[in-house]
């Protein structure tokens, strides 16, 4: 199930790294965009953030990357957070032994968005068991 679920999102996955990769031009610069500039649908053009990746970064506007219905969940959500709000899960995901839900079969919630990791590390290494 879990297989499955996961290789079913792969053709859309690869369609979105194409895209990507034509936004910022072929050469692995990736297309970023600052949130306010991203709510209000348009392209930043006076300033983007220095980043640590090493390729680089060029000004996009994500909604060109993005099927509508996909930035639409995003401005709703984003637009919901304020400076404070922490973006981690606030909901947990009980699981078994074996690390399946206990409330959806076939479900092996893992990372920050099963709720049990604290961040981008931890998220990492949750259910480290599961690739060992």
């Amino acid at each position: 199930m879990v297989i499955r679920l996961v290789t079913c999102f792969r053709p859309l996955e690869r369609e979105f790294e194409r895209r990507a990769s034509t936004i910022g031009g072929d050469d692995f610069v990736v297309p970023v965009q600052i949130v306010t500039d991203f709510l209000e649908n348009k392209l930043s053009v006076t300033f983007v953030h220095p980043s640590s990746y090493r390729l680089g970064v060029k000004a996009a506007n994500l909604h060109e990357l993005f099927p509508s219905h996909i930035t639409e969940a995003l401005q709703c959500s984003i637009s919901m957070f304020d400076s404070e709000t922490r973006t981690s899960s606030s909901v947990q995901i009980p699981c078994d032994d074996t690390y399946e839900s206990t409330s959806l079969d076939g479900l092996y919630p893992i990372g920050e968005g099963a709720g049990y990791a604290g961040g981008i590390v931890s998220a990492a290494v949750d259910k480290r068991s599961w690739f060992v």
